[in-house]
């Protein structure tokens, strides 16, 4: 088979027509009209010489081999949609270098300005020498910093800003 010729949204049709075992409700689920999904599994019926789903009054039986194919397709499924998640971060568990310019995390209680509960942050200050400064946005970009903690007047496109804590003051 020519995998670089292989349309691996047919892999969706077809993980959606197992289990929903109806075109109609395949194509509802996968946001595809009726004719645009029976026209994918025409197309991944002749690239897998198949069949694959026998129309019946009670809707689209698998085949043997669309049996044989289901399991581990759904697993590839799911292991490439983990893959493309962006991460999700736990403070809890993570061991990051996080760039503190103002020297926050070092006053405060390790981890507390980087969203609570970090046990194992490891904060250093990054200060240029020229400057007094330190261009943050360029080493985020660069992957040096996974997060910049301090005061900045503007943010670089393609980055976020976050308010990480609150200034409490007794007047």
């Amino acid at each position: 088979m020519n995998w670089r010729a292989f349309d691996l949204n047919l892999l969706v049709v077809f993980d959606g027509l197992f289990r929903e075992a109806s075109v109609t409700r395949a194509g509802k689920r996968l946001g595809m009209s009726q004719p645009a999904l029976s026209h994918a599994l025409n197309r991944l019926r002749y690239l897998l010489k198949d069949q694959l789903f026998i129309r019946t009054p009670g809707g689209m039986v698998p085949t043997p081999r669309a049996e044989q194919l289901a399991r581990p397709l759904r697993h590839a499924l799911a292991q490439m949609e983990q893959a493309l998640e962006p991460e999700t971060f736990v403070p809890a568990q993570t061991n990051r270098r996080f760039f503190d310019r103002d020297q926050q995390l070092r006053r405060d209680r390790p981890g507390r300005a980087a969203g609570g509960g970090c046990p194992r942050p490891r904060p250093r200050a990054a200060r240029s020498p020229a400057s007094g400064t330190l261009d943050v946005f360029d080493r985020l970009d660069r992957g040096e910093l996974d997060i910049g903690i301090g005061t900045f007047d503007t943010v670089a496109s393609g980055s976020r800003a976050q308010p990480c804590w609150k200034i409490i003051s007794s007047r």
